[in-house]
């Protein structure tokens, strides 16, 4: 958890009220969260003899809420502790709190006089500094605030949080036209900087730019469905990852949101949007209608387009509404279409004269129509459209980096197949001479203004760094097929893994020696970093389990080798160099960051050795380091159980709990800013890390540990390999020699590692990682 002195008073504990107070006490931040005084007993309360005025009983409302919060799936926080930060408290007796605040966030019920009541009893309470933000999905902001003075109208934006606030990145920004400027300007920054947001600014409009385009894009697919007559698995089989989406598609997304919420959304929305020619989609479906009335709303009923039932997984027949087993849909033709650039991808499912292209023109076409006729009415640039389905939906491109990639004339003839009115925007593109909405040259990126009808510049952030941008500017200056080196400026290099899932191979090493060479030369920093799914699996398995079973020892000692003189090589470098980690980052990926003098996480950064469970040992440099570092006799125990078990984190202030993150370490709480993060960091003067020898601990470790392994293995909770493994660790972290070095650990690693991997045991755990990417315990 990073740590802050600044105070938010959060007003509202729902779903969305805890889990935005949730998000900053993982930030660090001091937060209050108030909820309202019960206005009756409960009968346990009654039976108890307590009163209304009982602060049990004021307070129990808040705390109720807090309770589930503290148990919500996925969690709320990084670390279970940090929940126990959060002061709870009322706003009958509390309410003064806000006097305190730095931010006052309200997230009650979505109901305009509720609001504006809450806020007459703010004001007065408030310091002049203090920035207040309602969080609501679909009031008007200026509405809101009607009626308060001309300070609190300043002070006053609405800031639509994505639920779980921790997980998702996308932050709706709203202001009136009462809104200062400059406290817009604050919060834009404050958001990305501090709180991990990637900021879009909407319009005060119905919906604002998500809701207004993303719920209607969902309930249109569940008509395009009932219109083309495809079942639901066969509609998540075409809008999921097909067309740059995720997995959730459109019915998986429904159930997450929630039916009652769609239902409400899409009814406040076409309440207040009477002149929008196309707002009958948001009626709901028949189908969709009786799901709600039968209270089948989705993931949290447990039953709704989806069904969990036992071990089977059922869909909804929506014809009959009744469930059946959900089938695994397989279209003809179109694994061949992931080789494909997205205008020929694209265009070959529209064209398709099947039930895939006939959803296709039924959905994707009017969901962009809707997007390009909407956006002058929801926001300033059609970039914040995009980016807002981008990152508010996961989607790879947005609508209008979509029509380009299906093409501008295409796109305008399918909208005439499909019988819809031209979007505007597309007349007066074609107007102004312009081929696409984005165009893009060598460092440079210009987007279609479609307020000025011209073309105007993208400006870059230098907080984000795009690495694909930075190799069009300029070629890598060196590398080969698995890694690169990139400059990124400023004497600064970075040295890019791009193999699947960034898994390590033999030529990765070499790649980082030649990087660190380049970098010493020229008095550069050097980063490690990239911008794939992960920072880095692992080193690929298949490489070893190959040479196991070729018998080529030698082979696998020489893949050991490298990783650990690359390892050694970049912790003594004389040069900055840091780690940019996020997602996976395992194994030998780990051991390669464990050694640069710094590491910058993302958040989510899942980070552990987890070698025992492919049946060998970290090898890298890991376990020696993992030694290095806990000279102490209970401190190394508690290292060996990591390294035994294989835990991984579950998080960035996880993963430094588990001491895998050390004290030197930073974690960057907006996970696209974590490579510039890093470049800059490579910039300054870093102390490399240096260990002395530490103690052997002589027989003291080891016999702690046997006798622990004995107990264990007696018990039935450890096999005969996980024993086997244990004494491989064992022997590189003790020794009866007065102490351990660095390069005798390493000896002992690449030993141990050998030895562990000629056991067909270990070669099992190996090959069924490989296959089923689950652990084998034999």
């Amino acid at each position: 958890m990073a740590t802050s002195s600044n105070h938010v008073v959060v007003i509202g504990a729902g779903v969305m009220g805890s889990g935005i107070a949730a998000h900053m006490a993982n930030l660090g931040w001091k937060v209050s969260l108030l909820d309202i005084v019960p206005h009756e007993l409960t009968e346990e309360e009654a039976a108890a003899g307590l009163t209304l005025n009982s602060e049990t009983v004021r307070d129990r409302p808040v705390r109720t809420l807090w309770e589930r919060a503290k148990k919500a799936r996925p969690p709320h926080f990084y670390l279970p502790p940090t929940a126990d930060t959060v002061r709870l408290g009322n706003v009958d007796d509390n309410l003064d709190w806000v006097s305190e605040a730095d931010w006052v966030v309200e997230a009650v019920a979505e109901k305009m006089d509720v609001k504006r009541a809450l806020y007459e009893k703010l004001e007065p309470l408030l310091r002049e500094d203090t920035l207040i933000t309602t969080n609501t999905s679909g009031l008007m902001i200026g509405e809101l605030c009607e009626g308060r003075s001309e300070s609190f109208r300043k002070r006053f934006v609405g800031t639509h949080f994505f639920n779980p606030p921790r997980y998702l990145k996308l932050l709706e920004i709203i202001p009136t036209r009462d809104t200062d400027p400059a406290v817009l300007a604050r919060i834009e920054r404050d958001a990305e900087d501090q709180w991990g947001k990637r900021v879009v600014v909407a319009r005060d409009t119905p919906g604002f730019i998500a809701n207004r385009i993303g719920m209607w894009i969902m309930v249109q697919a569940v008509h395009a469905a009932m219109e083309t007559g495809l079942t639901v698995e066969e509609v998540d089989a075409i809008t999921g990852p097909l067309i740059g989406r995720p997995k959730t598609a459109s019915f998986r997304l429904n159930d997450l949101v929630g039916l009652d919420i769609m239902e409400d959304v899409a009814g406040n929305q076409y309440r207040r949007l009477p002149d929008d020619k196309y707002r009958d989609a948001l009626q709901l479906p028949p189908p969709v209608q009786e799901l709600i009335r039968r209270v089948w709303l989705g993931n949290k009923s447990g039953q709704g387009f989806y069904k969990r039932e036992g071990k089977s997984f059922l869909a909804l027949d929506l014809n009959s509404l009744e469930y059946r087993p959900a089938e695994k849909v397989e279209f003809d033709g179109l694994a061949d279409l992931k080789r494909s650039n997205w205008h020929d991808k694209l265009n070959h499912l529209l064209m398709r004269d099947d039930k895939v292209g006939k959803f296709m023109r039924a959905h994707l076409i009017p969901a962009l129509t809707y997007a390009l006729t909407t956006a002058p009415e929801i926001s300033d640039t059609l970039v914040g459209v995009d980016n807002v389905m981008k990152w508010g939906f996961g989607w790879e491109m947005g609508p209008f980096e979509m029509v380009d990639a299906i093409g501008i004339k295409p796109f305008t003839d399918y909208v005439a197949a499909q019988g819809l009115e031209p979007p505007q925007i597309l007349t007066d593109l074609r107007d102004s001479s312009h081929a696409s909405f984005y165009r893009h040259a060598i460092g440079t990126t210009s987007y279609y203004d479609y307020s000025k009808k011209l073309e105007e510049t993208l400006p870059e952030d230098p907080r984000y760094l795009i690495l694909a941008d930075i190799k069009e500017k300029h070629k890598p200056l060196g590398g080969n097929a698995d890694a690169s080196i990139v400059d990124l400026g400023d004497k600064v290099l970075c040295v890019e893994f791009h193999t699947k899932m960034n898994a390590l191979t033999p030529d990765v090493p070499p790649v980082i020696l030649e990087a660190l060479e380049r970098a010493e030369k020229d008095n550069c920093g050097l980063v490690l970093g990239n911008q794939g799914p992960c920072f880095s699996a692992g080193f690929n398995l298949k490489a070893f389990l190959d040479a196991a079973e070729a018998e080529d020892w030698a082979k696998i000692d020489a893949y050991i080798a490298g990783l650990q003189k690359a390892a050694v090589a970049m912790r003594q470098a004389k040069v900055p160099v840091v780690a940019a980690i996020h997602g996976y980052t395992l194994g030998g990926g780990f051991e390669m960051a464990l050694h640069t003098a710094m590491i910058v996480a993302a958040p989510e950064s899942v980070v552990g050795l987890p070698e025992t469970n492919v049946g060998v040992i970290p090898a890298g440099g890991g376990t020696a380091t993992m030694t290095l570092r806990n000279p102490a006799l209970e401190d190394r125990l508690r290292a060996f159980q990591r390294l035994r078990s294989g835990a991984i984190s579950a998080n960035a202030d996880d993963a430094r709990a588990l001491g895998y993150l050390g004290e030197n370490d930073q974690t960057c709480y907006n996970a696209d800013q974590i490579l510039a993060t890093a470049k800059a960091l490579a910039k300054q003067p870093v102390q490399p890390r240096q260990f002395e020898p530490v103690p052997g601990l002589g027989w003291v470790f080891k016999d702690e540990v046997e006798r622990w392994l004995e107990a264990e293995h007696a018990a039935g909770n450890l096999t005969d390999h996980d024993c086997l493994l244990a004494k491989a660790l064992v022997d590189i972290m003790s020794s009866s020699q007065e102490h351990l070095t660095e390069e005798r650990m390493h000896h002992r690693e690449r030993y141990q590692f050998v030895e562990a991997i000629k056991h067909k045991k270990s070669q099992e755990r190996m090959r069924h990682m490989l296959e089923t990417g689950k652990p084998l315990r034999n």
